[in-house]
């Protein structure tokens, strides 16, 4: 049978708006009997209407005139399937009677400490619930003080080698019985269900081996690489209204500062907002930063300048008073991408493209790859120019 795959389009940051964990944003399927999982994580939603048939609901978002999404549950699908036919086309399949019931507050109680396999072998990675409603995936290198030549025993146990940050969306069955699913830009990259006899955790990208509550905070985290992949205009949209007023929406015109400015400014790490004389000022991550007196604001790369009755006082990207001042320099503007197609024959769709974009000094190179789902691995890819790499410049004049 031909599934639709659940759509995101590119929700990816909806979720950061979320302060505490009943403001979760939540889609209520109340009606949902059986969760099927393909090995890539994909989910799908089954109704039963009989004995021994089901039939399948499709979840996806639509774009509307002003770019805000709007929430499409289909049930016009008549096809009806049996359990067994369920079972055939799913890598898993999960009966909503063996979810236990739960509040997100469960997921902010520990770190989840996942033991799992990927073509590069197994790896030891951790979940980092926010209250905010976001969540850190943060890969994790155990260092060998055994095998060093010079054993350092001030040295951590462990380091971060990588870190994303992704969005909590919950799909709520009713009765508390809740999946959280974690997205990134485009896509569900976890999916994390509470069952009676354990926690399952689905992965787009590896096999979970093991999933361990484990104490908060056993390791550090240096945030400044998660903050240079944000920007303001991707995450939020900020519109005026019908009295020319300014709001920070999500992509689901939630106002999420439930307040209008007669001006916004912003760079990659804060958001001020302006009405009469008085200033707001907010991190990427909407936390208001208590400033009294402010009389100005400048925002200068990655730091914020204030001016107050006191003097000038300077905050760095995680709003934090920071010592040094400002080097302002001229930055030549760079505007440069670079397209490589891949084919990776150990990964389940084969052919995806590698983009690399040289931006501004202070966002270096951003480099991430994507995978082509719906292109068959039977086929041969090129740009049109024949060549499996391509370049685009924006500084260069058309």
């Amino acid at each position: 049978m031909n599934y639709t795959k659940v759509i995101f389009l590119k929700v990816l940051f909806i979720f950061l708006c979320c302060f505490h964990c009943n403001a979760q944003h939540s889609i209520q399927l109340p009606n949902i009997d059986i969760v099927g999982f393909d090995d890539d994580g994909s989910f799908y939603f089954y109704q039963q209407t009989g004995t021994d048939s089901y039939k399948f609901i499709e979840l996806y978002f639509e774009e509307d005139d002003e770019g805000f999404y709007q929430k499409v549950i289909d049930t016009e699908d008549d096809d009806l399937y049996t359990l067994q036919n369920i079972k055939d086309d799913h890598y898993e399949t999960i009966f909503i009677d063996e979810i236990h019931p739960s509040t997100y507050d469960m997921w902010l109680q520990s770190d989840w400490y996942l033991s799992m396999e990927d073509s590069e072998g197994n790896q030891e990675n951790t979940l980092r619930f926010k209250e905010n409603g976001t969540v850190t995936y943060e890969e994790i290198e155990f260092i060998d003080q055994i095998h060093m030549s010079i054993p350092d025993k001030n040295a951590p146990a462990s380091q971060l080698t990588d870190a994303y940050l992704l969005y909590t969306l919950i799909i709520d069955f009713g009765n508390g019985k809740q999946m959280v699913v974690l997205i990134d830009d485009i896509d569900a990259i976890f999916v994390a269900i509470p069952l009676f006899d354990r926690v399952k955790i689905f992965f787009e990208e590896a096999s979970i081996l093991g999933v361990l509550p484990t104490p908060k905070n056993t390791t550090h985290t240096d945030y400044l690489d998660l903050f240079e992949e944000l920007s303001v205009d991707f995450i939020y949209k900020i519109k005026k209204d019908s009295r020319e007023q300014y709001h920070v929406y999500d992509y689901f015109k939630k106002d999420l500062l439930q307040t209008s400015f007669d001006t916004i400014i912003h760079n990659d790490y804060y958001i001020v907002g302006k009405k009469d004389d008085e200033f707001s000022i907010y991190t990427i991550l909407l936390q208001k930063i208590e400033i009294p007196d402010v009389k100005k604001v400048y925002l200068n790369n990655e730091e914020l300048e204030i001016l107050t009755s006191q003097g000038p006082a300077y905050y760095n990207h995680l709003g934090k008073i920071s010592d040094s001042k400002f080097i302002k320099t001229i930055i030549p503007k760079i505007d440069v991408y670079n397209y490589e197609i891949t084919h990776d024959l150990n990964r389940r769709y084969h052919h995806g493209v590698f983009i690399t974009h040289e931006g501004m000094a202070s966002k270096s190179t951003e480099s991430k790859e994507f995978i082509f789902s719906d292109i068959k691995n039977k086929y041969q890819l090129s740009f049109l120019n024949n060549d499996t790499t391509s370049d685009y410049n924006k500084n260069v004049s058309k």
